[in-house]
């Protein structure tokens, strides 16, 4: 079986992202503008576009709410869309110039890595009727995102984008591999929330020793006093 990389008779997504310094030289770019400049691709250029943010250093709770169109283009995925609908006022929203050349600047490189070896494979992952079960996976990757822990934008972001990657691409082996930085993702938050409730438990552990530590007597003698 010849495994040899299939010649490109089109742009790259890497190559696409490349243009964005010179096609844009407004400060502030509606999102549909950057929709439309990865040309007609579906649902997975919808992913790209939006899971591209959380690769940035935002502060916490704004990439969680910027998760939101992401949870809403996954569901329709998951319904079986081929297009992606977003309502007009997320497609109209503005994005600083700034923060598209930040989010160019981190994911092209990343892209063209991975370019390096894909390859038209796997189809059984991308194609009716599996590809209702990744989206079904990216919806439980992306409600990840929407939790404002530490680590829940970053990294489903980064596993979404991979899976947008691959979706483009055509490219089943790097679509999976999205999906298990997902799991990996899933998995961090679950510990995440572990460690928070196991802290919890302990601190009203604490609280509880220490009120039974305190004497009644003192207790009672202090509120008399008080009371003169």
């Amino acid at each position: 079986m010849d495994h040899r990389q299939e010649p490109r008779t089109a742009p790259s997504t890497a190559d696409l992202l490349e243009t964005f310094p010179r096609l844009f030289d407004e400060q502030r770019i509606p999102l549909r503008r950057l929709l439309e400049a990865l040309g007609d691709r579906g649902m997975a250029s919808a992913l790209l576009v939006l899971s591209a943010p959380q690769l940035l250093p935002l502060p916490l709770g704004v990439s969680n709410a910027l998760a939101l169109p992401i949870l809403l283009v996954t569901l329709q995925m998951a319904a079986g869309s081929r297009q992606p609908w977003l309502p007009e006022w997320v497609l109209d929203r503005p994005v600083t110039r700034d923060k598209v050349l930040g989010a160019c600047r981190r994911t092209a490189p990343l892209m063209r890595r991975i370019e390096r070896v894909i390859r038209t494979r796997w189809r059984h992952i991308w194609q009716p009727p599996a590809d209702r079960l990744v989206g079904l996976c990216c919806v439980v990757i992306s409600l990840v995102s929407l939790a404002p822990l530490p680590l829940t934008g970053w990294l489903p972001g980064a596993a979404l984008l991979i899976v947008a990657l691959g979706l483009l691409e055509r490219d089943g082996m790097i679509v999976a591999t999205g999906l298990a930085l997902g799991a990996a993702a899933i998995g961090v938050f679950v510990a995440v929330v572990a460690g928070l409730v196991e802290a919890g438990e302990k601190i009203q552990q604490m609280a509880q020793l220490a009120s039974e530590a305190v004497p009644a007597a003192p207790a009672l003698a202090l509120a008399s006093g008080l009371a003169f």
